[in-house]
């Protein structure tokens, strides 16, 4: 699967993140103006010197940020049947892809749904084939992408609701950082990682069998990117490196958009990671 984002939208999210405008980042970068508005529109690809000056004025880490420009990061994830009871549901909202996860206790078939997409038909066939009880639907967020079908599984359903405080939904259960939501032999940490949205959410699932924990982080985290800081940039980043990034570096990381990655890979790899 392609990363999310590419080296224009890295450099947009970054710049407008810092509050710069394109003839201040030139200015700082030593770049014209026009050649910054045609990286962040996708028809320039700057030189090596050029693009480590952009990465030093937006605090980007210039060696991820290089290998997104000549598209060679790649994130490698082992197979999900290594877990055995995750499985990602990608659905469209406009030209956009969009990630759900399914995480269920391999006993009881207990499951958790992180986000919904907007695909109801494909949680549904889902959740009959494996013979799950859908007992939770943790929410990462609440924008329209991610919680498109969310009424439709709670009729079929019933779950519980898990939401941040700041954004709440009608009848959902408020979590907030440090709590943990026991589901059987699975355990679900709750971290506050707001900076995109209000209340943004990521949850940490740890106790499968012989595998690593795995980490639902909405849109505060891709592979080889962040979301767009629609709320903060300073609490975004914070809460990525600090929180996200500071998880075990095998923990599987389950964006709300693009591949799968580890925690490990993006230390490494995401120009954010700086």
């Amino acid at each position: 699967m392609q990363l999310e984002d590419s080296l224009g939208d890295i450099i947009g999210k970054a710049r407008r993140g810092l509050g710069l405008d394109i003839q201040s980042l030139a200015a700082q970068a030593g770049i014209s103006a026009q050649d910054i508005g045609k990286i962040e529109s996708y028809e320039l690809t700057p030189p090596d010197e050029a693009l480590e000056r952009l990465a030093a004025a937006l605090s980007l880490k210039y060696t991820a940020l290089a290998r997104i420009a000549a598209g060679t990061y790649a994130p490698q994830t082992e197979a999900l049947e290594r877990w055995g009871c995750i499985r990602r549901i990608e659905s469209r909202y406009g030209d956009m892809s969009v990630n759900a996860y399914l995480v269920w206790d391999d006993t009881s078939l207990h499951a958790a749904l992180f986000d919904t997409g907007t695909d109801f038909g494909a949680i549904q066939c889902a959740v009959e084939e494996l013979g799950l009880n859908l007992r939770f639907v943790g929410l990462t967020h609440t924008h329209g992408d991610h919680t498109a079908v969310l009424e439709q599984v709670r009729s079929a359903f019933s779950p519980v609701v898990l939401c941040s405080p700041a954004e709440p939904v009608p009848g959902g259960q408020a979590v907030r950082e440090g709590d943990v939501v026991e589901m059987e032999s699975l355990s679900i940490e709750i971290l506050e990682t707001a900076g995109h949205s209000p209340g943004g959410l990521t949850f940490h699932v740890t106790g499968f069998r012989n595998a690593p924990g795995a980490a639902a982080t909405g849109d505060a985290l891709f592979a080889g990117s962040i979301g767009g800081a629609r709320v903060s940039y300073e609490r975004l980043l914070a809460n990525v490196r600090e929180k996200i990034l500071m998880l075990p570096e095998d923990t599987l990381l389950l964006p709300g958009h693009g591949p799968l990655t580890t925690v490990g890979q993006e230390r490494e790899n995401n120009p954010f990671a700086a």
